[in-house]
């Protein structure tokens, strides 16, 4: 190929390129253009219709002249051409919309519109009758009776006509209209019999069309009358003085000043929306919940404006609305006003609308919500709780709600509108909605896995608990670790929460972090559980359920091995043939062992010290002793406390067949002895013969110690004094250490230190001091768990009010100023005085809120009742003294009526022979409320008091109702509520540290200050022997001995048997000096070292020179 079709080639291509670059770019260019020209107008479809429908709107000729009445005349209907009169499938064209659906008649839908579910709603207000005013005219309208005064609404236009600034009041100037072929039903409430008070004027311009009376509850007279006008124009009907203004445009004039332009929705009084369901239980009762919302309208979908024939004349859309004001406000509203008024498209002449259809959004905010349990129909139960929420999370919008508004609502809204250029409908969002559904239920399980050993039957147990910690069921794990609850049920959508745990041994103890009992660590942990029950658009409920973790949750228990030991104590006394002990007893204490350190005191039967007599032989045994505990191997140590004066005791211990033997030793002091020997040796190690020349030595004795690391006991207790964590931190004697205590419930600021033995302990800024540690410390820790208020259901302190206590009898209330409960002074500080008690069972009652404390269900109770020995007549200052303590009972007691009104008093505390001017706490931690007990009410009363007609003064303060299980108490003088329940206390005892500025003396070997010289003597044999009281030995001390000779010329020191406690004069330590030996040299002579050396260097020489000589000979000869 040349290179002229080469580059022939090139060329076209680029070209063909260049086209293709161009043709797309011109593409881009029309596309964006035909765009932007149709962004606002749309497009118009060319598509044939299929309606088989002519468009059509009427005018003037398609009416009969005004004579005629105004009738219309045409025969073809009003249509316009919509998307659906093409055929193209609009059912896809709009988003999904999630709705209520309520079963109801269909509303009447246009061909128009694509199907879709919706709530039909009615629209009414209740009877404005029921409240009426004499010799006025009402106005029976779509939405109950008002007054002719109050349907014309009022806006500031410059019309004419008298108004109150909301209403124009009815007038010649503002007439109440009326189209052709309508009628007005009218009534007024009056006294008089008379039953012809209604005409119409001028004659024959209105024809009576029905009329009824009827007699009121207070007498009066109900007159109601329907009229129907016969003609146009201006017409009057009188009652009395009262007149009623009228008029009925002229259908001819519509097309050119007269039509409807906009169709509002006006929402002036808002509604309520009910939804009802019943459902049956599990137990066969019927549970009927109703809740109560308040409604609002917040958007319209669409609007539709039919004629008499049931065909759509006009539509207005959601994009024909806007809102003005705030849903809730008096003249809020949704308007097409502004937007259609300018559109004649949207115009609608008024004698053809004859009703209408609205397809609006709702809101709903809770208000109130009623359970009613029946059974067989009778009531056991209804409980009325009030579920408003300010903050909007609950409310609930309906998207799509239909109203069918009426020929009368069209009525109503052209009068309503203030220049009656439209329709503006008030509507009220009023709904019942009656559902009847199963339960959804659900059944929550869980797994057991145990490590190291095989599930056995009923030994596991789990709890399952709602959201405010009541218990709702216990089951145990099967043989494979399965657990399933019982089937917990709903009967409202809704979020339920739940909490499963495993049931631990109340046994069980705290051992790194982890709950210990029998050989199993258990697993602590808690699984949440959350219920979702959603109701459909019938209101059938399901409900499903989802773990925090996950999945079913499983609880890992771990089983360890455990083995016990037998132990036996015995008491040596090593003087005992000298001295009788038979009146002495011993007290010891076995402390437990881990890792060489002492752990804890051993405490058998609530006891931590055990005695040993003569009566006992002086000794002591217990059956089992754990050695192998919680993955832990232990050993113990004896140790005797209050040792007698004069006495040191020593230990030995052992294992006898199986059994851990001990032996505590007491010697008396003087019996200790610590004895050093001196030897005299040969310089070949054998004793030497004959007597040194020196008669004595000196030397130093000396010492080592390390202190003994004792436990110190730190106790947590409640505010009561019980006994809730012990903790042991390990110490010397003298020194001193801190920690901090973590408390899990309560607050840090509530712990203080009660005591301290054998020890000094402070509390500040969060952090414990303990110093000058001695044997046997004991610290006390209190830790108040001071509730929150918010959890309290009732708390009444009476601070300047009754708390709404009311009294019974013949007695009176008044203030208590000094005999309080919580101290203080003034008048805003007391309880509540109950006096002028003429009758001993004269008291003070308070209704309980049935809807706060509900029958059927559990709670704790606590109350102060002082009772005085006096008694206060009626004017509260003239009192009787009665004399002798009185001692009847005091009870807190609960009054309710039961299901066949019968009066029941429950007893729910009682303190007998109560003294006087003392403050008794009467409680109750768990006191269930009878089912379907009504009228509750809370007393305090005495039984058996002594008198006749005159009982002491009462004095009642800090009254209290909490959830079940609680034990509360009131601290005096403060007024904190404090909750005493051990198991809602935990603690930890954290981090021991030593303070900067204070000496420790650390668990090593140190020289003691302690020394001493002696002197071993001839004269002694070489022996010295030291006593015990010359030792000084310290207790909890160990100590080592050594000694150091001074320097003796011509011996060498040795030592042996050094660096110990004690010895005996048989056991010695023992300074050995041996003799230094001399080796003397031959007398005048060297030796014969160098002369053997040197004799044998020149034989040597000589040879060698000889062999030389022989071989220089034999050369020679050669």
């Amino acid at each position: 190929m040349t290179d002229s079709c080469v580059t022939d080639i090139r060329a076209r291509h680029k070209r063909n390129i260049r086209l293709t670059w161009i043709l797309l770019i011109l593409g881009l260019v029309v596309a964006c253009s035909v765009a932007w020209t149709l962004r606002g107008v749309g497009i118009t479809m060319a598509n044939e219709t299929v309606c088989g429908m002519e468009e059509h709107q009427h005018s003037a000729a398609c009416y009969a002249d005004i004579a005629d009445g105004g009738q219309l005349i045409c025969t073809l209907p009003e249509h316009i051409h919509t998307v659906a009169c093409t055929g193209i499938d609009t059912a896809n064209n709009e988003p999904p919309v999630v709705e209520i659906t309520t079963p109801t008649e269909a509303p009447t839908e246009p061909a128009t519109e694509p199907e879709r579910e919706t709530v039909q709603l009615p629209n009414y207000l209740a009877d404005a009758s029921a409240s009426y005013e004499k010799n006025v005219i009402y106005v029976n309208t779509a939405l109950g009776e008002r007054s002719k005064d109050t349907v014309h609404e009022w806006l500031d236009l410059g019309l004419p006509g008298e108004n109150d600034g909301k209403y124009f009041k009815n007038s010649k100037e503002s007439p109440y209209i009326l189209q052709v072929g309508d009628t007005v039903e009218l009534c007024i409430y009056t006294d008089s019999s008379s039953t012809d008070t209604f005409w119409s004027a001028p004659d024959g311009a209105m024809t009576l069309v029905n009329e009824s009376y009827t007699i009121q509850a207070d007498g009066s007279r109900k007159v109601v009358k329907e009229y129907k006008p016969n003609q146009t124009g201006d017409m009057q009907v009188h009652f009395g003085e009262q007149k009623f203004y009228i008029n009925v445009p002229d259908p001819k004039q519509e097309l050119e000043a007269f039509h409807y332009d906009h169709a509002d929705i006006e929402i002036t009084d808002g509604g309520f929306y009910e939804i009802k369901r019943t459902v049956t239980d599990q137990n066969g009762n019927q549970v009927t919940t109703r809740q109560i919302f308040d409604s609002y309208i917040t958007g319209v979908n669409h609007c539709y404006i039919y004629n008499a024939a049931g065909s759509v004349i006009m539509t207005y859309e959601s994009t024909d609305y806007e809102s003005h004001g705030t849903p809730g406000e008096t003249q809020y509203e949704l308007t097409s006003k502004y937007r259609c008024m300018e559109n004649d498209k949207k115009w609608v002449k008024r004698s053809e609308v004859d009703h209408a259809q609205f397809d609006v959004q709702l809101l709903l905010k809770p208000r109130q919500q009623i359970v009613t349990v029946t059974r067989n129909g009778v009531q056991i139960s209804q409980t009325e709780t009030d579920i408003s929420d300010s903050t909007g999370e609950s409310d609930v919008t309906i998207l799509s709600a239909v109203f069918d508004m009426s020929h009368r609502s069209v009525v109503d809204a052209n009068n309503k509108c203030p220049d009656h250029s439209g329709l503006d409908f008030n509507l009220m969002a009023n709904v019942n909605q009656i559902i009847k559904v199963e339960p959804a239920s659900v059944e929550p399980t869980a797994r057991k896995h145990l490590t190291n050993g095989s599930i056995g039957t009923n030994q596991f147990q789990f709890e399952l608990l709602d959201k405010d910690g009541k218990l709702i069921d216990r089951q145990y794990c099967d043989t494979e670790g399965q657990v399933t609850f019982e089937a917990q049920y709903f009967l409202m959508a809704g979020t339920y929460t739940y909490t499963i745990r495993e049931n631990i041994p109340s046994k069980a103890v705290q051992i790194d972090g982890k709950p210990y009992s029998r050989g199993i660590f258990y697993d602590s942990h808690t699984e949440t559980v959350t219920v979702t029950v959603t109701a459909d658009a019938q209101g059938n409920l399901s409900a499903s359920m989802a773990y925090s973790g996950g999945s079913a949750p499983v609880f890992r228990n771990t089983a360890v091995t455990e083995r016990y030991m037998p132990i036996g104590v015995q008491k040596v006394w090593s003087d005992s043939s000298t001295v009788d002990h038979t009146a002495d007893a011993i007290g010891f204490r076995i402390w437990r062992i881990e890792s060489g350190q002492p752990d804890a005191l051993v405490s058998i039967d609530g006891k931590s010290k055990f005695y040993l007599n003569d009566a006992s032989g002086w000794k002591w045994s217990y059956t089992e002793l754990p050695v192998q505990y919680a993955g832990r191997t232990y050993s113990y140590r004896v140790e005797e406390v209050d040792i007698p004066d004069g006495y040191i005791a020593g230990y030995t211990s052992g294992q006898n067949g199986g059994t851990l033997e001990y032996t505590i030793t007491n010697t008396p002091k003087d019996a200790i002895t610590l004895s050093i020997q001196k030897q005299w040796l040969a310089p070949d190690g054998t004793p030497m013969q004959g007597a040194p020349t020196a008669q004595s030595v000196s030397a130093l004795l000396q010492r080592q110690c390390k202190e003994v690391e004792i436990p110190v006991t730190i106790q947590v207790v409640s505010p009561a004094g019980a006994l809730l964590e012990q903790y042991k931190q390990p110490a010397y004697v003298g020194s001193s250490f801190t920690f901090t205590l973590g408390v899990t419930e309560g607050t840090a600021e509530n712990v203080s230190v009660v005591s301290a033995d054998k020890c000094s302990a402070a509390y500040a800024n969060g952090v414990f001091t303990v110093q000058d540690i001695q044997v046997g410390a004991l610290v006390r820790v209190r830790c108040d768990n001071v509730m929150d208020s918010s959890s309290l259901l009732l708390h009444h302190t009476f601070e300047s009010t009754f708390e709404k206590w009311e009294s019974t009898g013949d007695a009176m209330l008044g203030g208590g100023y000094y005999t309080n409960y919580v101290a203080g002074s003034g008048p805003d500080c007391h309880s509540l005085k109950i006096y002028n008690r003429t009758q001993d069972w004269a008291s003070a009652v308070f209704t309980l809120d049935s809807s706060v404390i509900k029958p059927g269900q559990t709670y704790s109770f606590s109350a102060y009742l002082n009772r005085a020995a006096v008694y206060t007549e009626s004017d509260n200052s003239t009192t009787h003294n009665l004399g002798a303590d009185h001692t009847a009972p005091l009870n807190l007691t609960l009054y309710y009526e039961d299901s066949a009104g019968g009066s029941n008093y429950l007893n729910i505390a009682t303190v007998g022979a109560a003294p006087s001017g003392s403050w008794i706490h009467l409680r109750n931690a768990s006191l269930t409320i009878p089912v379907g007990c009504t009228n509750m009410k809370l007393q305090v009363e005495t039984n058996g008091e002594e008198g006749t007609d005159k009982f002491s003064d009462l004095f009642l303060d800090e009254v209290i109702i909490a959830p079940a299980g609680m034990d509360i108490s009131v601290e005096q003088n403060t007024g904190r509520v404090l909750l005493n329940n051990p198991e809602f206390y935990s603690f930890t005892v954290t981090g021991k540290t030593i303070p900067a500025d204070v000496q420790q003396n650390v668990d090593n070997w140190h020289l003691d200050a302690w020394n001493k010289r002696i002197e071993i003597t001839a004269v002694e044999g070489w022996i010295k022997t030291l006593s015990g009281t010359e030792l000084d030995q310290v207790p909890n001390r160990i100590y080592q001995y050594f000694v150091q000779e001074d320097p003796m010329t011509g011996f060498t020191p040795s030592y042996s048997d050094m660096y110990v406690s004690s010895n005996t004069a048989q056991t010695p330590i023992i300074i050995k000096n041996q003799s230094i030996a001399y080796t003397l040299p031959a007398t005048g002579g060297v030796g014969l070292v160098p002369f053997l050396g040197g004799g044998s260097l020149l034989i040597l020489a000589s040879g060698l020179y000889s062999y030389k000589l022989i071989r220089r000979k034999r050369r020679s000869s050669a």
